[in-house]
């Protein structure tokens, strides 16, 4: 699969060099992430900018990874998403489980501050 990744300090970048998000793609995403995650690698971006079409399977198994990674005190922010795949998610009712955000920035700071809120009732706990 043509994934670019960018390892960050806190969070990993995935840029998914492919036109539509299908089961396939999600399915290597899922793979990339538990092998990542035994490096220290948890908190993830990923960067749908080329992404342009999805499958409705493939939204299910992008649902299924959101989950998996925040149920293990992680986060995972979607970002840069093509109108026709951001219609694609609302359509699927997504969009009220799936974490997104309009530009990179804005995904950085979403995990930071995840990050910050763990630490914090960690602390507290």
């Amino acid at each position: 699969m043509d994934i670019k990744i960018d390892t960050k300090p806190n969070f990993i970048i995935w840029e998914p060099l492919y036109d539509t998000l299908d089961e396939k793609l999600t399915a290597a995403l899922r793979n990339n992430w538990i092998e990542l995650a035994e490096k220290g690698y948890h908190n993830v971006v990923l960067n749908l900018q080329y992404c342009m079409t999805s499958e409705e399977k493939a939204i299910e198994a992008l649902i299924e990874l959101h989950e998996i990674v925040y149920s293990s005190k992680h986060s995972l922010v979607c970002v840069d998403l093509q109108p026709s795949l951001l219609k694609n998610i609302k359509n699927a009712g997504a969009e009220l489980t799936l974490n997104i955000a309009p530009t990179m920035q804005e995904a950085i700071d979403i995990i930071s501050m995840e990050i910050l809120e763990r630490e914090l009732f960690d602390e507290e706990a």
